[in-house]
């Protein structure tokens, strides 16, 4: 199972997936080799084989089912099934879609879409899970912004089984209610819920915990389940799992005792149980921690049911690979590793306590032994959880069954149970609530480096090796750099550094000279809510423990490059705002006005006047005694003319101005300032074209080096005396096969 799962792993990691010729050649060459190798190292490499090869032939089958990428931005006329409970938000529909049937509408091609992801902004009418619909949609290949800390859409995409992206072009037509029972019980309970209860926060429990549905968990309902270290008992997995699992267990011996005598009597409490968990599994929707949760419980009571002897270890290790199997993906997933670390600790832990302490101990000693997990997923622990946890998993065993009779008793009718079950969720949240004005109660730490995780790690080690037998004062001096911070280990020793983020039709730069940091724009906000401040670059912020901003430009008005300059304002703190368009408490970005920090000089070339809001730009040139960056915003190739007398040396990176129109960059501007490199930040199959194809070959005649955000995701740019003027992108850098270009 080790080498098997191994073997998974090392072809996950793989930049680039092996073509299947070679796969097959690696089998024909070593295969033989496998013969002059002890037997029993000849079995470990045959399964690794064996791990290694079907991760590369499993990517391969998912990656030739995606859109190409010579077909992005077609319309195509689809009809499918609407696969899940679809989301209503800010006006907005998202819903995903398994293709029956598609049909080219502007071009002649082929395509193997077997699922698709849709959004439908402004719907006339509505959809349900189950739906087969007939539909036109705009599609593009699976694509997401790429940048340090970010969420890697495109591998949530893969994972998801996603093959294409879009949003709906015309009406939505219904032909028919395909729903499953399945189906018409999720959206049952659904409304039922929604129904017989009025406070949000009841309704999002209880969606959560029956159907998974956890779009109405906003994000005030997260802090709070994440400060008490209650984020497991909203989602749906081995927990939940577990209450399900014994309700049928006894439900199964009752069964036995009814029908005592029978064939098969010993095995109805293993039927109860796994009938069980699999109907609330698919119920629930059929998520990666209930797969894993239910793959494990399967496991488990298989083996017993057949009075197959296998210790916990190997059981656990038999789950991963049938996770790992059913998808590969879910290595990358945080929720893997925390749910199989904690079936690892709850069986190291129960080795060696037993009785009333064990309950006592066991949240504890989670707690510690998932520290640096906690830390690198979350940057933070609940210490207030072990003790929250000692009252609340026995609460949600008493709340989940109830919950699920009382749907059972709705069908007839009988709302019985309905002021019980308002009153618990209402303790809940309560609870929550009076567990966050604990001053102390969640340590939100410095996001830890690599040297600061293995100390975390291998004090966690020793602690539960030894049973906690460690003094206080090692343990301390251990966690120490967890406890004060790793920031020291972020500070740059060049003159700056700076990183064009990747937010796709729009402009955000962040510069770094020491401990000083600019913010040149922000990007676009979305009329679906949220900003792209908040997908591309706050991550990397928290991940470098970055809570202030000495200087956040706005160079103009429009929204792809002040969208996100409210949730900057209350998520960060900010020195100095300067704008050319005078937003609330700004001063204006004025020509020749400069500053300098650590030898690195900031100066505007322009800004504040102009024909209209682009020429208007605040224009920036940063610059180090080895390096130059020019951050033009955008303005149009008239106003650029006006900045040649301006600069006096060649630049060695430029932003393109307004991402690459070809109202800019004018032949006579890009031989006067000579770029060695020029970026061009704009979004991924963008409908303005950007950048302009004569544009790009204008800066590829005159030898320079050409970036863009959408193929090459986030460009960090680092100037240095020894290094020279050093430009690093993300998709080359962190290379993944899943990711396209």
């Amino acid at each position: 199972m080790i080498a098997i799962a191994v073997g998974f792993a090392v072809a996950l990691l793989q930049p680039q997936l092996l073509p299947a010729t070679f796969s097959i050649a690696i089998v024909t060459v070593i295969a033989p080799l496998l013969i002059l190798v002890p037997q029993t190292r000849s079995s470990h490499l045959s399964l690794f084989l064996v791990g290694f090869l079907y991760v590369n032939l499993w990517g391969a089958m998912q990656l030739d089912q995606r859109l190409s990428e010579s077909l992005k931005r077609t319309d195509w006329k689809i009809q499918g099934v609407v696969s899940d409970i679809p989301r209503y938000q800010h006006n907005v529909v998202r819903f995903k879609v398994d293709v029956e049937e598609v049909q080219g509408l502007s071009i002649n091609d082929q395509t193997n879409l077997q699922r698709l992801s849709l959004s439908w902004y402004g719907p006339d009418s509505t959809i349900a899970l189950g739906d087969r619909v007939d539909l036109t949609v705009r599609l593009k290949p699976p694509h997401g912004l790429v940048n340090p800390a970010g969420f890697d859409y495109e591998r949530w995409l893969l994972a998801k089984g996603v093959d294409a992206t879009g949003y709906v072009r015309g009406p939505v037509i219904v032909l028919s209610d395909t729903n499953s029972f399945i189906s018409r019980a999720r959206i049952w309970i659904n409304l039922t819920v929604q129904t017989q209860f009025d406070s949000q926060q009841t309704i999002a429990l209880f969606q959560a915990l029956t159907t998974g549905t956890k779009s109405m968990l906003e994000a005030e309902y997260w802090d709070l389940l994440k400060h008490s270290g209650a984020v497991h008992l909203a989602v749906i997995s081995g927990l939940h799992i577990g209450f399900i699992a014994l309700c049928g267990w006894w439900i199964g011996r009752l069964a036995g005792f009814l029908f005592y005598g029978y064939r098969f009597q010993h095995q109805y409490p293993y039927i109860g149980a796994i009938s069980l968990t699999a109907f609330y599994l698919l119920i629930s929707g059929v998520g990666l921690p209930a797969q894993r949760a239910f793959i494990m419980l399967a496991v488990l009571l298989f083996t017993g049911s057949r009075m197959f002897y296998l210790d916990h270890w190997t059981r656990w290790w038999i789950a991963i690979v049938t996770v790992l199997f059913f998808n590969p993906m879910s290595l990358f997933e945080p929720g893997f590793w925390l749910s199989f670390s904690a079936v690892a600790l709850l069986i190291w832990i129960s080795q060696f306590s037993r009785g009333w302490r064990m309950v006592l101990n066991l949240q504890l000693l989670l707690m510690i032994g998932m520290l640096p997990l906690y830390l690198l997923y979350f940057s933070g622990v609940s210490v207030i959880a072990p003790f929250f946890n000692l009252i609340a998993i026995p609460f949600f065993s008493v709340l989940v069954p109830i919950l699920f009779i009382h749907l059972g008793l709705s069908t007839l009718g009988i709302d019985l149970f309905i002021p019980l079950l308002k009153g618990m969720s209402d303790i809940f949240w309560w609870l929550l609530e009076w567990n966050q004005e604990i001053k102390f109660g969640y340590w939100q730490l410095d996001s830890p480096s690599f040297l600061v995780l293995v100390l975390v790690a291998l004090t966690v080690a020793c602690l539960l090796l030894v049973r906690m037998s460690i003094p206080l004062w090692v343990v301390l001096v251990l966690l120490m750099p967890a406890i004060v911070g790793s920031s020291v280990l972020n500070k740059t020793s060049s003159d700056f550094k700076a990183w064009v983020y990747d937010v796709g039709q729009g402009v955000a730069v962040r510069v770094q000279v020491g401990e000083y940091q600019l913010l040149y724009d922000t990007g676009p906000s979305y009329r679906s809510g949220g900003t792209a401040f908040e997908r591309a670059v706050l991550p990397h912020f928290q991940n470098e423990n970055i809570d202030t901003i000495d200087h956040l430009i706005l160079s103009h008005s429009d929204n792809d490059h002040a969208g996100g300059a409210s949730v900057i304002l209350d998520t960060i703190k900010v020195g100095s705002v300067i704008t050319s368009f005078g937003y609330a408490g700004s001063e204006f970005c004025v020509a020749d006005k400069n500053w300098e920090i650590d030898g690195v000089k900031f100066t505007f070339l322009a800004g504040s006047k102009g024909g209209n809001a682009n020429d208007r730009s605040c224009v920036l040139m940063i610059e180090s005694r080895h390096c130059s960056l020019l951050l033009p915003g955008d303005i149009s190739a008239k106003k650029e003319q006006e900045l040649i007398p301006k600069i006096e040396s060649s630049i060695d990176w430029l932003v393109a101005s307004h991402h690459g129109s070809k109202t800019s960059s004018s032949s006579a501007f890009i031989k006067s300032i000579k770029p060695s490199n020029v970026i061009f930040s704009a979004g991924y199959a963008n409908a303005f074209g950007h950048p302009h194809s004569k544009v790009v070959k204008r800066f590829i005649d005159k030898g320079v080096n050409t970036y863009e955000t959408a193929a090459d995701g986030a460009i960090m740019l680092i100037a240095d005396a020894k290094k020279g003027c050093k430009t690093i992108t993300m998709r080359e850098d962190a290379k993944r096969f899943w990711r396209s270009f």
